[in-house]
């Protein structure tokens, strides 16, 4: 049986993320599957899972391990499921701007309800490099969520600019390193997040349904 849920409410200032237009509504919905493996360690990423063999064949989607960890007040998550880690490269449809967007996220058994997660927009996207969210020059953001519990990197609340590094980037997969500080108005507190992550590219209709 699935249960699906709802994850947050994104404010209106996202709708002016890269451009105008980038999303149809204030509210972003992501539709899930709660029957998955929720995965909390005690250190980064696990043993062996973001390792590659010098041989280029590592590099193939098939061999090459995707994975998503986060580390919060000392707390480190970490999630290799597949389809619960993904992005998209893609260009503004009115002005051209290339964009990165990316996730990932844990979701708890079915009679656990936990839900967490990191999702980003980087725009001005060029490869690999360095990155800031939480500025007016990029206007791109970062957001963490605890069930719906949601602390943002973005200008309008004055965080200081989060870095997004990729340090590698083809036609099929990203992998870098992040970490911003966010805030959440409503419990008027600030985290401190800090991460890495190696994901396989979708289409962008494909992560959009995701």
């Amino acid at each position: 049986m699935k249960n699906y849920i709802m994850i947050f409410s994104v404010g209106l200032f996202m709708l002016f993320s890269c451009q105008e237009g980038e999303l149809d509504t204030g509210v972003e919905e992501k539709l899930v599957n709660e029957n998955t493996t929720n995965e909390t360690v005690n250190g980064g990423p696990t043993e062996n899972s973001g390792e590659q063999d010098s041989d280029d064949t590592t590099d193939s989607e098939e061999e090459r391990a995707e994975f998503f960890w986060w580390e919060i007040d000392s707390t480190k998550f970490e999630t290799t499921i597949g389809k619960h880690i993904a992005g998209t490269i893609y260009s503004s449809k009115d002005t051209g701007v290339i964009n990165f967007d990316f996730f990932g996220e844990i979701i708890g058994e079915a009679q656990d309800s936990t839900y967490n997660g990191l999702l980003f927009k980087v725009c001005f996207f060029d490869g690999e490099g360095i990155y800031y969210t939480g500025t007016r020059e990029t206007v791109s953001w970062a957001i963490y969520w605890d069930n719906f519990d949601m602390w943002e990197n973005h200008y309008s609340f004055g965080n200081e600019p989060g870095v997004v590094e990729v340090t590698k980037a083809t036609d099929e997969y990203v992998e870098g390193t992040f970490e911003f500080e966010a805030y959440n108005p409503d419990l008027e507190n600030m985290i401190f997040v800090k991460g890495g992550f190696s994901l396989n590219l979708e289409s962008t209709e494909d992560y959009n349904n995701l």
